[in-house]
């Protein structure tokens, strides 16, 4: 999520980010249950790259 979490953005701008991010994920992770409903930690994992096509939305370090 390139940008989230920048201080310079508005907490408006850091929702933005994060809804185009979920939105990719539903259109490119093809499975009959593509982003986990539970807890924060397990959403995090399949945004990580823990999903079926094993892509990263949002990397561990968010440093350039």
């Amino acid at each position: 999520m390139k940008g989230g979490g920048d201080r310079k953005n508005s907490p408006l701008k850091d929702m933005q980010l994060m809804d185009e991010m979920l939105m990719n994920y539903l259109i490119l992770v093809k499975t009959d249950e593509p982003l986990p409903l539970g807890e924060n930690k397990e959403i995090t994992k399949a945004l990580m790259g823990k999903n079926a096509i094993e892509q990263k939305f949002y990397p561990a370090s968010q440093n350039g």
